[in-house]
């Protein structure tokens, strides 16, 4: 998972804006150098990609904790009394 998460977010964005010329174009020019403008538009999309892949491994686990109680409350009848189930013992 760390590779691909490594190669879309640093390789295949520093090759596509990077200055390689012939190949790395942005809106019919490229950038030569880590300039202001790269930073501006390449340097924000790389931190938004960090930033998502910080706190979307988090999401399935609260998701799958919330579904949990969830299902706890309408199977007790959404009542809080712990010991009420529709459960067969």
């Amino acid at each position: 998972m760390f590779m691909i998460q490594f190669l879309n977010t640093a390789v295949i964005l520093l090759v596509v804006n990077g200055g390689i010329p012939y190949i790395t174009y942005k809106n019919g020019s490229y950038y030569e150098d880590f300039s202001v403008g790269w930073y501006r538009e390449v340097g924000s999309t790389i931190n938004l990609a960090v930033l998502l892949s910080v706190f979307t491994p988090h999401f399935a686990s609260i998701g799958f904790g919330a579904l949990k109680h969830t299902r706890a409350c309408f199977d007790r009848g959404c009542t809080c009394n712990k010991r009420k189930t529709k459960k067969f013992v």
